[in-house]
């Protein structure tokens, strides 16, 4: 799985810089509204990636190493 990112600047379409992708299909992405992403995949892996800087470019914060079986879904729960 690969992540793609465009931005539109002066009327210009541009590819913005992203983190590396999962090496196996990814199978669900959550998004919370702070605008972390986590996302998850048969390699077994899950992926935190954050915003950064003017342009909000996301930079991988977190990576969860293999869980010995491939993950499904991910969800943010609600704090109180």
């Amino acid at each position: 799985g690969e992540f793609h990112r465009w931005a539109c600047e002066d009327r210009a379409w541009e590819g913005r810089p992203v983190p590396s992708g999962h090496a196996g299909p990814v199978a669900d992405v959550a998004w919370h509204k702070d605008g972390v992403c986590v996302s998850v995949s048969a390699d077994q892996t899950a992926r935190v990636l954050a915003p950064k800087g003017a342009h909000r470019d996301y930079f991988e914060v977190a990576r969860a190493q293999i869980h010995g079986h491939d993950l499904t879904s991910v969800v943010f729960l609600p704090s109180k």
